[in-house]
């Protein structure tokens, strides 16, 4: 059973306290249909350590299991799915140890399947796509740990293996203000490929 809270301090001051195993299965259940989808995001806007955003990763990952013909499919759909993952807290320790979690247990998966870690450069991917989706901000003020206005990434995974990144604000997407981007980015971290030869549509 994981730990629900961190101190008495922090629940005084913060009303720090992490939801158990047994609500966030009960939650998550509840929509399963789409966390079966490689391309749905989740966004947990008081994230904590990770309850909630290890098990949407697990099943996500389930799809990827299903889908998968070999390791050029099951990196890059993981990338996709790291990239649809996002979370908020207003402790920083949180967020990082939320992004050690989700790390962590990708590692895990994937020696578990190919018996060796990934390479440097998917690790290096993954911890990029990371450190941007999961952030130390308050979700309410909207606002980043430096008092400046929340920015979120929304990630495409191109034909060819390219990873395009554009940043949108969070007030904007809480709006439903679509396409007011502030900037654009490119990332070419895989190999060209024929990405899944069309499973991403099927799983999207």
């Amino acid at each position: 059973m994981s730990k629900q809270i961190k101190s008495k301090q922090r629940v005084a001051k913060f009303a720090e306290v992490f939801t158990n195993n047994r609500e966030v299965t009960a939650m998550l259940d509840m929509v399963q249909d789409e966390l079966e989808k490689l391309t749905s995001t989740v966004l947990e806007p008081a994230c904590g350590t990770g309850n909630f955003l290890i098990e949407v990763l697990k099943r996500k990952m389930d799809t990827v299991h299903r889908v998968y013909r070999n390791r050029r499919d099951y990196e890059l759909c993981s990338m996709l799915v790291f990239s649809t993952v996002y979370g908020l807290d207003i402790q920083k320790d949180n967020t990082i140890e939320t992004r050690n979690r989700l790390f962590d247990w990708f590692i895990c998966d994937y020696e578990a399947v190919f018996k060796e870690k990934p390479s440097k450069t998917l690790q290096t991917a993954l911890n990029f796509i990371l450190k941007k989706n999961i952030q130390c901000a308050d979700s309410l003020s909207m606002v980043n740990d430096k008092k400046q206005p929340l920015v979120i990434p929304e990630w495409t995974l191109c034909e060819d293996g390219k990873m395009l990144r554009k940043d949108v604000y969070y007030k904007d997407l809480l709006n439903g203000i679509e396409h007011n981007y502030i900037k654009s980015y490119s990332y070419k971290w895989m190999k060209e490929t024929d990405f899944l030869g069309g499973l991403s549509s099927q799983y999207a």
